[in-house]
């Protein structure tokens, strides 16, 4: 069945009056629940810990049963009182009172419940009454009626931590369902009022809004066939106005969105051709060399970014490794990361014996003066004998050193402080000095392999690298890169990433 404009927003303003008024019942009417509830339970606690307290005081008193006598006939006024006892600490009955309205309730029915809801109330939940002094509260129901049961152990007197009875108390919730049936009837009167009001504010609606709506319809199918010169001529100073002056300004701003569209297609064009070209700037092929092996991964998070990696022989037995990550992502840290390959390359191939620190106090000292207030990049570098298996490394606020040694079979890490590159031109550098024998590992990382997380926004970590590492140790350093990698982006499960992922694997063969 077709409906008119006039009759749907009829139609829509009744269902949607109706929603929010039941939504709103509904939740008076739990709220409304709650409140009853939660009152009667506070004023019970606090009348089972008077209670305990005052039977604590007594209990050792030559005129104790005078006294539980005159205090169980004034508690048998309470309204809501179903019963009350006082049981000793084998469970039996000291005193009671129980009221007319419980007298539905069978003395076998009330030891069914105590026995099975809460047995051995002195000798079961001993730390919770030896720390908690609130009382425990059961829900169990006779028929409709719903009885909430209050526990309290008393304690002795001046043994505070000895219990020598127990209070149960049963308080009806009648209160709350007369409460709720009163509120259900008011809820209701509203509801009735408001569904009136509604539909004749739906047929005001309709009225004043069905046609300026279905000239809006019909210059919009217009517009959609691709007629952009369509305009529509309603004075109207109202959101209806409002929305007729979008759509003339809609109809122009097409033709500029097409333009746009055009211009976004050609600059993710050079962004791909860029992002092809920093990938060829980072080493691709294993490299094998007397007894060496190094393998490198890089991906940017968006496009191009930070992270750059390379190894280069500094002369016939040394090789130099280099992982640096800057902050920050896209093309300005693309382009400080290719600043920094500038730098470094240049600096390796002088004729200048170099040492590990040197080369990044050098680096760190040319680009403080070229980097932005807000960009900066950690770097780690190492150069490593390949027939020794000497390895030097300076680390400018960049992770750990991590090696899996072969003959222990586990990870160790060597940490060694250094700002980051950019923080300070004038910084100076430590230089750390360790052996890799064959077999061992050495794996530098971004944080874009520790961090990487999944759709639960668990992080990869390191100790997952380690595992990876202990797992895969046989095998060479592409082998081993590529298993990590792996791991990686099988962990993640094609959830977006934040960072830029560098990983580099040197092995002692």
């Amino acid at each position: 069945m077709k409906f008119s404009i006039k009759t749907k927003l009829i139609l829509l303003t009744t269902a949607m009056i109706l929603a929010v008024v039941g939504i709103m019942g509904v939740f008076f009417l739990i709220r409304e629940r709650n409140l009853v509830r939660s009152n009667i339970v506070d004023k019970s606690e606090v009348q089972v810990n008077r209670l305990a307290s005052a039977a604590s005081n007594s209990w050792f008193s030559p005129d104790r049963d005078i006294f539980f006598i005159e205090m169980m006939q004034t508690y048998s006024r309470i309204p809501s009182l179903l019963y009350l006892f006082i049981l000793d600490g084998n469970g039996k009955i000291v005193t009671q009172t129980r009221s007319q309205s419980v007298a539905k309730i069978s003395p076998e029915l009330l030891q069914k419940n105590y026995l099975t809801s809460f047995p051995s109330p002195l000798k079961n939940q001993q730390d919770k009454y030896t720390k908690d002094s609130s009382p425990l509260v059961l829900d169990w129901k006779v028929g409709n009626e719903e009885i909430l049961d209050f526990y309290l152990p008393i304690f002795h007197p001046v043994r505070k931590n000895e219990r020598i009875a127990l209070i149960r108390l049963g308080m009806s919730t009648l209160e709350i369902e007369e409460k709720t049936r009163e509120s259900t009837i008011t809820i209701l009167s509203i509801t009735v009022l408001l569904l009136l009001i509604g539909i004749a504010l739906g047929f005001i609606q309709g009225w004043y809004f069905s046609n300026p709506i279905q000239k809006l319809a019909h210059h919009a199918k217009t517009l959609g066939s691709g007629d952009f010169s369509v305009r529509i001529d309603l004075k109207r100073s109202d959101e209806l106005g409002g929305l007729a002056n979008a759509f003339n300004g809609m109809a122009s701003s097409l033709e500029d969105g097409e333009k746009m569209k055009m211009e976004k297609a050609r600059i993710d064009e050079q962004i791909g051709l860029a992002k092809e070209i920093q990938e060829g700037l980072n080493p691709r092929q294993l490299y094998n060399k007397e007894g060496l092996q190094i393998k490198g991964y890089t991906k940017a998070a968006k496009g191009v970014g930070g992270d750059y990696f390379d190894f280069i022989d500094v002369d016939e037995s040394r090789v130099a490794v280099l992982v640096s990550d800057v902050s920050g992502k896209d093309i300005p840290a693309s382009l400080i990361m290719i600043m920094i390959r500038t730098v470094f390359i240049t600096l390796l191939k002088t004729n200048i014996p170099l040492t590990s620190a040197m080369i990044v106090r050098s680096v760190n000292a040319i680009m403080s003066s070229d980097f932005a207030i807000d960009k900066f990049a950690t770097m780690l570098f190492m150069i490593i004998d390949r027939k020794t298996g000497e390895l030097f490394f300076t680390n400018a606020g960049h992770n750990p050193v991590l090696i899996y040694r072969a003959e222990l079979g586990r990870c160790t890490h060597i940490s060694l402080d250094g700002l980051p590159i950019g923080v300070d031109g004038d910084s100076e550098y430590n230089m750390g000095r360790t052996f890799l024998k064959p077999g061992d590992i050495t794996v530098l990382y971004s944080d874009g392999v520790t961090e990487a997380w999944n759709e639960k926004k668990e992080e990869y970590q390191k100790r997952r690298i380690i595992k990876d590492l202990k797992d895969y140790h046989e095998m060479d350093a592409k082998q081993i890169n590529d298993k990590i990698i792996e791991n990686v982006w099988q962990f993640v499960n094609g959830a977006p990433q934040h960072d830029d992922t560098t990983l580099v694997v040197v092995k002692k063969t």
